[in-house]
């Protein structure tokens, strides 16, 4: 079997006039792949030393074949992507240039938006606190046409009869302002500064305050570990822990892990 693998590689595919690299290999990808076929068809269990010689001579072959493939991906693929190098380099100072310009007009426009920012942070500051000496407003209105209505269904006083409702239309009226207070103190308070707007080549944009990224910082590592444990998902913390014990595998070498259960990776022929 070996033989004609040898064979294969003195004589190649398709005679005097081979075809181009890529159609040769993938003749010969289908040629192992009958060889190997065979193999398996004709060795289910490497009984004798003198097999798993040659096993061992045909996985080398294979490797080396293998080899000779990526060399000629490579070669093929050489040009593309040194082209691809050459026009990233060309456009790379156009491109950095601008990232350059934006980079040092963006300062104005975050002061600016900054500016807008803290001034709405105010504005619905201050609606919300209208807002909320409207409702207790109307609360003690409600309360007022409450009582207003209980004295005159009791018939305690005749004027209390006469007012109790224009105290409930009062009472409605106040609790319809405050309403709308809150909900103007809400939209002020979702409301986010911006600027720009204009079209440019068919396209709008704006820009406005963008928060960064979060930085999370260890204080507590056990208290840490403690609440995400019992709060979130264990398999992803398992997963964590198993990358950290993995990156210093090397100090745990012949040594147990505390916690982890380290089991050997089953061996194979390489």
């Amino acid at each position: 079997m070996l033989d004609e693998l040898d064979d294969f590689d003195r004589h190649g595919v398709g005679g005097n006039s081979p075809p181009d690299a890529y159609a040769l290999r993938v003749d010969e990808v289908a040629t192992l792949t009958k060889t190997t076929s065979e193999w398996l068809n004709k060795v289910s269990v490497i009984e004798d030393q003198d097999q798993a010689d040659q096993l061992a001579n045909y996985i080398t072959q294979l490797r080396a074949k293998k080899a000779e493939i990526e060399v000629d991906a490579k070669t093929e693929t050489k040009p593309l992507y040194d082209a691809y190098v050459a026009c990233r380099e060309k456009w790379k100072e156009p491109y950095t240039t601008m990232d350059r310009l934006i980079e040092m007009v963006r300062p104005l426009g975050t002061a600016w938006l900054k500016k807008l920012k803290d001034e709405q942070e105010a504005i619905a500051r201050k609606a919300r606190e209208e807002a909320e000496e409207a409702e207790r407003v109307a609360r003690k209105a409600r309360e007022d046409a409450a009582r207003a209505a209980k004295e005159a269904e009791e018939g305690e006083r005749e004027k209390s009869r006469a007012n109790t409702a224009a105290t409930i239309l009062n009472a409605e009226r106040l609790e319809e302002e405050a309403a709308e207070k809150r909900r103007a103190a809400e939209d002020a308070e979702k409301a986010k500064p911006s600027m720009g707007g204009g079209t440019i080549n068919g396209r709008g944009k704006t820009m406005s305050m963008r928060k960064g990224a979060n930085v999370f910082t260890i204080i507590d590592r056990k208290k840490a570990i403690g609440y995400l444990v019992s709060k979130f998902d264990e398999e992803c913390l398992d997963d964590a822990i198993i990358k950290a014990a993995k990156r210093h595998e090397a100090a745990w070498k012949g040594k147990d892990i505390p916690g982890i259960s380290v089991t050997e990776g089953e061996a194979k022929a390489v």
